[in-house]
């Protein structure tokens, strides 16, 4: 399931394991956090860190929301069609 771009636009926190569509849309550290696929321990970590911290949990979401605006809105995306 994708949930990539919901999440971004929602201004929420995203982590999601390297690989696929995450290393596209999710900027590691910047808007969301990304982990090493099959680390069920580093996957947990970042949930962990996301969970546990607001200031950083607001941010991320702040700044995917402005990443998916920016990046991958409908214009940007049929200009470049």
């Amino acid at each position: 399931m994708n949930v990539h771009g919901p999440a971004i636009r929602a201004d929420r926190a995203d982590d999601h394991v390297r690989g696929g569509a995450a290393v596209e849309v999710v900027v590691d550290g910047e808007t969301g956090l990304l982990a090493p696929p099959n680390s069920a321990a580093e996957i947990a970590s970042r949930i962990e860190k996301i969970v546990r911290n607001t200031d950083l949990r607001r941010q991320l979401g702040r700044a995917g929301r402005r990443r998916a605006l920016d990046e991958f809105s409908l214009e940007r995306s049929a200009a470049a069609m």
